[in-house]
């Protein structure tokens, strides 16, 4: 304590030697001169943001803002030091000062043109929500750097959108509306990013991800409907061939059934156009061989080793999709497009997992499917080449139910195929849909023809397939064929005698409906209530007598 006032005393000592010194009293370099040609600098720098428009410098206002006023006040601090006598008489002091201002500001102005921004304060979220909802309302507006600085963005507005109300509202409105979508689409950032950070956070638990859903199904729908899309260029290996990518992850691991509804589900209800129904099918090829590639090689033994189970959720939900695709289709060109995609795919779900690696659930769920898409479409389906949708029927047919490893009694995908057949037919009994006997449409029965026909007729037929479906079907259109070619059909099929003045018609129609049944290479006779099957000429044909498969309950063919 005792060299405190020695201290004291030094230091007033050195301040008063800087306050007198002369210098304070002369004029430094940065004369007003130079101050005017720095603001010129700053003015330059508010041109170049202002021509740019980029999203950055928008929410960065307040610090444009404070750039100025530094500029404004180093002019300012400039003039005052070349007034001399004025302000203690010290120019030095006000010039150097007015130097730092203005070194400030275009430091300022530099950070803001080269430094992208980052972070975003809850001032500048409010900003870009009002930005976002100029853009979508100003047709003006300059949407792609608004687009592109949103990008820039996208990292942090996903971790703000886990706790601020206000960012989640900007993923379900401005970037889930089309100005956002195409290019967020064309993007693999924004889309594996949100698909990454969707189910890390779902992981995780604890967070509401109600937004990044609802966002998510956009963007799968948009991907799928732009030709340009990441997912589009993807799958159709325009882009790294033979790659692997994040939604590949999700198809073969994903257990989580919300997840797969995100991502999977849900797009016919999104407006899902044709071109997107046909790529989400090629997704679902591109699924199904990915597990092919990977149980199936030459060096493995017997050239098959389970790597990859299949996701049965998912097969469940792409099944779903694809018959809502059909059912819904009207377009004939589209219908068929629809169904070769099908027809794609099946092969590898054939041999991806073979049939005894499969689960039940899923051989349950792959017969339904055939019936769904057989159902949805036969009516709809026109025609034109009957050897043609011969053999695509058994192409889905073998492939799907898979006949070749399992034969009939073992195989649940046919048992389930045959069940839905056979009620649709017969009918169950219950208040449901009118079987297809009475005349009613998709006519399952010229389906049951095409696929079992040569079955049916055969002299070597299969005795359970026979005793579980043929018969059953057979005996049945004992009775239903007669009253339909009599003109017996729907609400009038039960009638004691047809209505007065109709009966003409009634007998057209009904013969019509009846004639739509079967195959051209059918023939049913009303007198002897037969059916001939012509399956290779005069050479190979049969006639089974209706009337006597119900009496019998059993098929014995006759050779023509």
């Amino acid at each position: 304590m005792k060299y405190m006032p020695e201290i004291v005393h030094q230091f007033s000592n050195a301040v008063s030697i800087i306050l007198h010194n002369p210098i304070w009293e002369t004029h430094s370099s940065y004369n007003l001169g130079v101050a005017i040609t720095a603001i010129a600098i700053v003015v330059a720098f508010i041109e170049f943001i202002a021509n740019r428009r980029e999203l950055r410098f928008s929410l960065n206002y307040r610090k444009r803002q404070m750039a100025l006023w530094f500029a404004v006040a180093s002019i300012a601090l400039t003039f005052l030091g070349e007034l001399d006598g004025l302000f203690l008489g010290y120019p030095f002091i006000f010039e150097t000062s007015g130097a730092v201002l203005m070194i400030a500001a275009i430091a300022i102005y530099l950070r803001l043109v080269l430094s992208p921004l980052k972070r975003l304060n809850k001032k500048q979220i409010s900003v870009l929500q009002d930005i976002l909802a100029g853009t979508l309302s100003n047709a003006h507006l300059d949407k792609p750097q608004i687009v592109r600085g949103c990008m820039e963005l996208f990292e942090n507005l996903l971790d703000l959108s886990l706790d601020n109300k206000d960012v989640r509202g900007i993923f379900r409105n401005a970037f889930a509306s089309d100005v956002f979508l195409k290019s967020f689409s064309e993007s693999y950032f924004v889309f594996g990013r949100t698909v990454d950070f969707y189910r890390q956070k779902r992981i995780e638990g604890g967070h509401d991800l109600d937004h990044l859903e609802f966002f998510l199904k956009r963007l799968m729908t948009k991907s799928l409907e732009n030709g340009e899309s990441f997912l589009n260029m993807f799958i159709g290996q325009k882009i790294y061939p033979n790659a692997l990518f994040c939604l590949d992850d999700v198809m073969i691991n994903e257990k989580n059934d919300s997840a797969l509804q995100t991502l999977f589900g849900e797009y016919g209800y999104n407006g899902l156009d044709y071109v997107g129904q046909l790529n989400y099918i090629d997704l679902v090829t591109r699924y199904f061989r990915l597990v092919y590639q990977e149980n199936n090689h030459i060096s493995l033994k017997d050239g098959y080793q389970r790597n990859y189970e299949l996701n049965d959720g998912l097969i469940g939900i792409f099944f779903e999709q694809i018959s809502n695709f059909i059912e819904r289709c009207y377009d004939q060109k589209h219908l068929e497009a629809l169904i070769d995609k099908t027809e794609g795919f099946s092969w590898y779900y054939t041999w991806g997992v073979r049939t005894r690696d499969k689960s039940e659930h899923i051989r349950g769920d792959t017969g339904k499917f055939l019936f769904d898409v057989f159902y949805n479409s036969i009516s709809k389906y026109e025609i034109e080449n009957e050897e043609i949708f011969r053999l695509k029927v058994h192409q889905l047919y073998d492939h799907f139910l898979e006949m070749q490893e399992n034969g009939v009694e073992s195989n649940i995908a046919y048992a389930v195929f045959v069940e839905k057949l056979k009620k649709k037919i017969l009918g169950d009994g219950k208040d449901g849909d009118m079987p297809n006997y009475k005349g009613y449409f998709p006519a399952m029965i010229l389906v049951y023809f095409y696929m079992f026909g040569f079955y049916a007729f055969s002299e070597k037929q299969n005795e359970a397939q026979a005793r579980d479906l043929h018969v059953p079907v057979f005996s049945k259109l004992a009775e239903a064929f007669p009253k339909l070619y009599q003109g017996f059909k729907q609400e009038f099929y039960d009638a004691e005698t047809l209505p007065e003045g109709k009966k003409e018609l009634l007998e057209k129609q009904g013969r019509e409906t009846l004639d739509q049944f079967l195959k051209k290479n059918m023939v049913y006779n009303f007198e002897e209530n037969s059916l001939s099957y012509y399956y290779s000429g005069n050479v190979h044909s049969a006639k089974v007598f209706l009337n006597d498969v119900r009496d019998k309950q059993t098929i014995e063919p006759k050779r023509l």
